[in-house]
């Protein structure tokens, strides 16, 4: 997998194995019947066009049981960074050439202090 995603000019950023784990329950594919399996993870930025062929891909490995294909989101959930980390980005985003046209910077210094106490 990750010799596509280079190939196809992604980048792969994680790949962890598992090892070899019981399954839940038994799998069924293409006349067999299997109850363990390897458990891999990875990581990678990729055009759509190359995930779309790659889940093909995957799913045509007769190798392959099972195979998940999905979009991390952009941003972390926010409930990683602290209340105040998540301050320092607001304010570093609030700049007054935001607010150019609500007032004078003097008015706007002022209300991010009444904020932060």
């Amino acid at each position: 997998v990750g010799s596509k995603v280079y190939g196809d000019g992604g980048v792969v950023t994680r790949v962890a194995s598992f090892g070899s784990n019981e399954l839940a329950y038994p799998v069924k594919r293409a006349g067999e019947t299997f109850h363990e399996g390897e458990f891999w993870t990875i990581d990678f930025h990729a055009s759509p066009t190359f995930v779309k062929d790659l889940r093909k891909d995957l799913s045509n490995d007769h190798r392959i049981i099972r195979q998940l294909v999905t979009k991390e989101p952009r941003w972390p959930p926010l409930y990683y960074f602290s209340s105040q980390a998540l301050q320092r980005v607001a304010d570093a985003q609030n700049t007054p050439e935001m607010f150019s046209d609500e007032g004078d910077s003097a008015d706007k210094g002022d209300s991010k202090e009444s904020r932060n106490h």
